[in-house]
């Protein structure tokens, strides 16, 4: 019983020297944070690097920007009910994410190549369809919203917008 509390008590007497480094701040997007840790397990996550990069091995970086692109939309829209995913929606999801490959049929043929499914795809896009859904509804009655290169480039230039009025910092 005396051994099991004397190794206890060494436990929570560690010398302070000793502070183990449990995650990090990586950006801070208006009052959201983003952790080191998500930006790793984002990096694991094979479909997202193969979404992000034809080669599937996106920079550090290149994640990063997702991430904060993600947390820029789902901060406009979290009072929007997502109501699914409507075809079109997907399309413009779709080749908002593909600016990041030479052709539409190289994106495809990496996504069949690496088994990743639609509905993991998805699920990646979710925060993307939710903005492309947000842009339909708010465009509704000033601009054609069936049509996807519309939509796509109202869905670009709100995108930009949000982020030039974000605040976002990078702290050491």
């Amino acid at each position: 019983m005396w051994g099991l509390w004397l190794v206890l008590a060494s436990l929570v007497q560690a010398p302070p020297s000793e502070g183990v480094l449990v995650d990090k701040i990586v950006a801070v997007v208006n009052k959201d944070i983003i952790a080191w840790s998500e930006v790793k397990e984002a990096m694991a996550s094979k479909p997202l690097r193969f979404l992000l990069s034809p080669q599937g091995a996106p920079k550090e970086g290149e994640i990063l920007q997702y991430l904060i692109e993600n947390k820029l939309i789902l901060q406009e829209v979290s009072y929007l009910s997502y109501l699914g995913t409507d075809p079109l929606e997907l399309e413009v999801a779709l080749k908002h994410t593909m600016k990041n490959y030479p052709t539409e049929d190289e994106f495809r043929k990496t996504l069949e190549g690496n088994a990743i499914s639609q509905e993991a795809l998805k699920g990646l896009l979710e925060p993307q369809l939710r903005g492309v859904e947000f842009i339909r509804r708010r465009n509704r009655f000033t601009a054609d919203v069936q049509d996807p290169g519309v939509v796509l480039q109202l869905f670009e230039d709100w995108l930009k917008g949000l982020k030039e009025k974000a605040d976002i910092q990078y702290p050491e």
